[in-house]
């Protein structure tokens, strides 16, 4: 068996160690903070959301994506587009 095959056969998943929390600002809505966990009662991850939609975290998330620089890049997508050292 190849190491690609031995990858193969796990399923896509996303565990959060712990809480991974994020505080955000955004104009003309405000501020506040989300944060993932793994709930072990129900087997699934969960966010407080502060009753931010779920189309809102999603918009906060690809920013943070979209900005940030990628210290392993591959294919030159390591830098943002708006990239200017201090």
């Amino acid at each position: 068996m190849s190491i690609r095959d031995f990858f193969e056969k796990f399923d896509n998943t996303c565990d959060p160690i712990g809480v991974t929390s994020f505080n955000w600002t955004a104009k003309g809505i405000g501020f506040g903070q989300f944060y993932f966990y793994f709930n072990e009662k129900d087997g699934y991850i969960h966010c407080e959301n502060e009753c931010m939609s779920r189309e809102t975290i999603k918009e906060i998330l690809n920013r943070m994506v979209d900005e940030c620089v990628l210290d392993c890049p591959r294919d030159g997508d390591g830098l943002p587009a708006n990239y200017n050292p201090k």
